[in-house]
């Protein structure tokens, strides 16, 4: 089974029911999960100071069990205010010497992508531990095609969709559309050549939306 180790880089968790709820259902599943504490710190609408969240990312470069899963709490808001501290070479030292399995999406995604333009360092934008393996019930195709990224060199994934068929190859990347639109003209958004740029979010009116987007295309992305 897997070890999960737990980080908390941005928001407070507000539902902490569902926090416990999730590390429950992955012990119960026979998975270890590690610095569970962070799941009750706080500090204003943060997980705590960002001295605390800074350490939670910083340290992961000293984690020393292999195959480790790095999973967020939840997102909110905070991980940006990290990103001009975070020490991006010893975590790509890390990763060259022994990757962690990194996994997020939501505020996450800022760090996400900082790894990837910083130390061209792969992450995985999938499930977090409170909205996601806390659900009162967990989604089947997120947890079945979750463990297949992180286990399968090759998988297929299959949805439904309006766009047209198409037959197309490039480095998959992306993430939140709103914490990619925060990154652009800064050093840690990711310059990709032929890439799939796949987005998520969540709560965004139709004109904001349609906003960032355009702002992606005038910037090149």
């Amino acid at each position: 089974m897997s070890l999960f180790h737990l980080i908390a880089p941005s928001g407070y968790c507000i539902n902490q029911q569902a926090a416990l709820r999730g590390v429950h259902r992955l012990i119960d599943a026979g998975h270890q999960v590690e610095n569970d504490g962070v799941i009750r710190r706080r500090y204003q609408r943060f997980a705590g100071t960002d001295a605390e969240r800074l350490a939670d990312v910083n340290s992961l470069a000293s984690l020393t069990s292999p195959d480790t899963i790095v999973m967020p709490v939840r997102g909110g808001y905070g991980a940006s205010r990290l990103l001009d501290r975070i020490d991006w070479q010893a975590l790509a030292t890390r990763q060259q010497r022994d990757p962690l399995l990194i996994c997020g999406h939501s505020d996450f995604t800022a760090i996400q992508a900082g790894l990837l333009a910083q130390a061209n360092v792969i992450t995985f934008s999938g499930p977090m531990l409170a909205a996601n393996f806390g659900a009162e019930t967990l989604n089947t195709f997120t947890e079945q095609h979750f463990w297949l990224a992180l286990r399968k060199a090759q998988f297929t994934v299959e949805w439904q969709g309006d766009g047209p068929q198409c037959d197309v190859q490039g480095t998959l990347w992306g993430g939140n559309l709103a914490m990619l639109i925060s990154l652009i003209g800064t050093p840690w958004m990711p310059t990709i050549d032929k890439g799939i740029l796949v987005l998520e979010d969540v709560n965004e009116h139709p004109f904001r939306v349609e906003r960032m987007l355009l702002q992606l295309e005038y910037a090149g992305i």
